[in-house]
């Protein structure tokens, strides 16, 4: 299985953090979050190779990739205007070989069992083309909830709803069957967004991945706070430790 991690959005809300580091590079103990999202994909039996789309701050980005331990399993499309998170899987049909794919915004800190996300996914009834990973969110108003069925399927989807009935949340991490892609050939849109776009049209179609190891959305100052001071691994001595540490030197020295 291939897989795509969203890196190319601006991170606005995390000003002026994002002023200075691209949104998918903002550190966690130190760490790059993008380098950790390697780690845990790359680590995995399941996932072959890494798809990773740039636009904001792409420089910054391509060199610590292509100076770093992933260079060989990674590849890198850039997009001169964002083209919206399903926009991107859409442009980059042919990458995923006529194969289910995974995708995840790499702007989030996620720990979780990949075999049993993609058991979800492989256990799903004939007419689920996504298996969507959720979390429990404590601000649920902020977030896209959902409502299930007793079979783990998504009935409802409310973006940002003022007090929702539900607490689980999309962690905007997702498993896609290949026929997602004669959906969004049916918008007729380049530009495709996930959330506003997608899921609403396959509500009924989806069914759900409960996270319930780690799962941080780092959306702005507080949440990137939290996501540090929550977590729970080392990062002391991470593979690319001195590709990031030159890297910053170069650029804020």
């Amino acid at each position: 299985m291939k897989a795509l991690l969203l890196a190319g959005g601006y991170g606005t809300r995390l000003s002026p953090l994002s002023d200075i580091f691209p949104k998918c590079m903002m550190p966690i103990h130190g760490r790059p979050l993008l380098d950790i999202w390697l780690d845990n994909l790359l680590s995995n039996h399941n996932i072959e190779k890494v798809l990773i789309n740039t636009h904001a701050k792409s420089n910054f980005v391509n060199e610590y990739l292509l100076n770093s331990s992933w260079k060989n399993s990674i590849d890198i499309v850039h997009e001169d205007q964002l083209l919206g998170t399903a926009g991107t899987i859409l442009a980059n049909k042919s990458y995923f070989d006529n194969k289910e794919f995974f995708v995840a915004h790499a702007d989030n800190l996620s720990i979780f069992n990949m075999d049993s996300f993609i058991k979800s996914f492989n256990n799903k009834s004939k007419n689920i083309i996504m298996t969507m990973m959720l979390f429990k969110c404590d601000n649920p108003s902020l977030c896209g909830v959902v409502k299930l069925n007793a079979n783990n399927e998504v009935i409802e989807f409310h973006e940002k709803k003022n007090n929702p009935e539900s607490n689980l949340a999309n962690a905007a991490v997702f498993i896609f069957d290949t026929n997602i892609f004669s959906i969004l050939e049916e918008l007729e849109n380049n530009v495709i967004d996930i959330s506003i776009d997608v899921i609403p049209k396959l509500i009924n179609r989806i069914n759900c991945f409960e996270n319930t190891t780690f799962h941080v959305d780092i959306g702005n100052i507080l949440s990137w706070n939290m996501a540090n001071i929550d977590w729970p691994y080392s990062n002391n001595n991470f593979e690319n430790r001195d590709v990031w540490k030159k890297l910053l030197e170069k650029n804020f020295l």
